[in-house]
C-alpha cells in the first residue's frame, strides 16, 4: 500500500516501524504480510515522523499545488527547479529562487507595506528591468533611507536622507519632481529643499532659516520716453502729477506696459456720501482697481479707483472738502505679472526743462498708490536748459503691482517740458 495519496512520501506499510499495541478505540492500518506493522489513522492526520515529508504537484499560479480546501487559488506552487512561488486570488505576487546557493526574492506586482496600527502605506512599483519604478507614500509622516536607486520617486510628505548616504541617484530621464508646498517646520540637523506656489526653489536649514535658491523665470520691466515734446500743465503748487501718455514700452519679461489716461478738463469733485471724493467726467474709461493722482484747490493725493458707475468714480483715499473742478492722471505703468513677486532693483531717470530758472521739481516712482521714497530725486531748472536727475533702490514687488511715475513743482505752477525718462525693474 502506498500512502502518497494522503500527503505521505512513497513508503510502504512494511517500511513502518513496529507499532505498539493500539488502543481498542483506534482506527489502524495493518500490513497484511506482518500484522505487527501498523499505523493509526490519527497519526497520519497529525503528521508522520521524520523523515516523512509532504508531496504536492507543481501547480500553477491560478491553481497552486499547495492550496486550501476553502480557497483553492491561494497557496504555493513550483514554477521550476528551486523556485517557490506564492499566489493569492490566482495571481502570483512573490517568488523565491535559489541559484548557486543565493536566494533571489522577486515581486511581480506592487509591493505594499502597511502599518496595521495607522493604516499608512508604502508602495513599491517594480519595472521589467528590475528597478523600482515608483516609490509612493500615502499619509506617511516621513521616510528615512540610507540608499535609494529609483526611476521615479513620489513622496507626499517628506523624504529624509541620512548623512550616511553617498549618492541619491535618479535614473531614466534624471528628473526629480518636487510638489509645491508651504514653508515647512524645521528639523534639527536636516536641511530641506522645496518649491512653493511662487514657482521658486528654497533651502531651509535645521534652524528654520529659509533662503531662495534661484529664480525659475526671468523678470524685468522697462518703460521710457525719448525726445518727448509733451508739456505737463501745472495747476497746483506742491501737488503730485502722474506722467501719462509720454512713456512707451521697453524690454519686458513677465511684466506688461499699460498706457495711462488723464482728465479732459471737465472733471468735477462732489461728495460720495461718505465724505470721500467722487469725480464726475463724461466718457472716462477708468475701472475699479486703477490708480490716479488728483489735483485741485482743496484736494490732492493718490488713490485707488472704486465705485465706478457711468461717468462717476470714487477716490476713497482722499477726503472730501467741497465741490470744485479738478484734474487727474492715471500714469503710464508697468504691471507685474503673476509669479513676479520678489525683490527688484529699480532705477528712475528724467531729463526735462521748465522754460524758467530756479524751479525745483521732485520726482518719485509710485507703487500702486504709495510713493517709493528711496526712488526720489530733485532737479532745479536753469532757464531753458535741460536738467537731469536719477535714482535707484531695492524694492519688494507683489504680483499685479503697478509701478508708475509722478512729479511735483515745489516752487510754483511753472509747467514742465518732458524730454527723456525711464523706469527699469530688474529682479534680484
Amino acid at each position: 500500500m502506498v500512502l502518497s495519496t494522503i500527503g505521505i512520501s512513497a513508503q510502504k506499510i512494511e517500511d513502518l516501524p513496529r507499532a505498539a499495541i493500539a488502543a481498542a478505540t483506534d482506527l489502524i492500518i495493518i500490513d497484511q504480510a506482518d500484522a505487527t506493522r501498523s499505523i493509526t489513522v490519527a497519526t497520519l492526520l497529525v503528521g508522520p515522523p521524520a523523515p516523512w515529508v509532504g508531496l504536492f504537484p507543481d501547480g500553477t499560479a491560478g491553481a497552486p499545488g499547495a492550496a486550501f480546501w476553502g480557497d483553492l487559488d491561494v497557496g504555493m506552487w513550483r514554477p521550476g527547479d528551486d523556485i517557490l512561488g506564492f499566489t493569492a486570488g490566482g495571481i502570483e505576487s512573490y517568488r523565491a529562487t535559489e541559484v548557486g546557493g543565493a536566494i533571489t526574492n522577486t515581486f511581480t506586482n506592487d509591493v505594499v507595506i502597511t502599518d496595521l496600527a495607522s493604516a499608512n502605506t508604502l508602495v513599491l512599483t517594480p519595472t521589467a528591468a528590475g528597478l523600482i519604478d515608483t516609490l509612493e507614500t500615502e499619509d506617511v509622516t516621513e521616510i528615512t533611507l540610507d540608499t535609494l536607486d529609483v526611476d521615479y520617486l513620489e513622496v507626499n510628505s517628506e523624504l529624509l536622507v541620512n548623512e550616511v548616504i553617498d549618492t541619491l541617484k535618479v535614473n531614466g530621464a534624471g528628473i526629480l519632481s518636487i510638489h509645491e508646498t508651504t514653508t515647512p517646520a524645521a528639523v534639527d540637523d536636516y536641511g530641506k529643499i522645496y518649491t512653493k506656489s511662487d514657482n521658486n526653489l528654497y533651502f531651509q536649514d535645521g534652524a528654520g532659516n529659509e533662503k531662495e535658491l534661484g529664480i525659475t523665470d526671468t523678470h524685468y520691466g522697462e518703460m521710457f520716453m525719448y525726445e518727448s515734446t509733451g508739456v505737463e500743465t501745472i495747476g497746483q503748487t506742491d501737488q503730485y502729477y502722474g506722467v501719462s501718455g509720454e512713456f512707451e514700452v521697453g524690454d519686458v519679461e513677465n511684466f506688461s506696459f499699460v498706457a495711462g489716461q488723464a482728465d479732459d478738463g471737465t472733471a468735477t469733485i462732489t461728495d460720495n456720501g461718505s465724505s470721500k471724493v467722487k469725480v464726475t467726467e463724461t466718457g472716462h474709461t477708468l475701472s475699479d482697481g486703477d490708480y490716479v493722482t488728483l489735483q485741485s484747490a482743496n484736494h490732492s493725493g493718490t488713490s485707488i479707483v472704486s465705485g465706478v458707475a457711468g461717468n462717476d468714480f470714487e477716490l476713497v483715499a482722499i477726503a472730501y472738502s467741497g465741490d470744485e473742478g479738478c484734474t487727474w492722471q492715471e500714469g503710464d505703468y508697468l504691471l507685474a505679472g503673476v509669479g513676479s513677486a520678489g525683490m527688484y532693483l529699480i532705477t528712475v531717470a528724467f531729463t526735462g526743462s521748465a522754460g524758467a530758472a530756479a524751479k525745483n521739481y521732485k520726482f518719485e516712482a509710485v507703487q500702486n498708490a504709495t510713493h517709493i521714497d528711496k526712488s526720489a530725486f530733485e532737479i532745479t531748472t536753469s532757464g531753458t536748459n535741460h536738467q537731469s536727475g536719477a535714482s535707484s533702490g531695492i524694492i519688494t514687488i507683489s504680483d499685479v503691482d503697478r509701478i508708475w511715475f509722478q512729479f511735483k513743482n515745489e516752487t510754483d505752477t511753472q509747467d514742465l517740458n518732458y524730454e527723456h525718462g525711464n523706469i527699469n525693474l530688474i529682479r534680484l
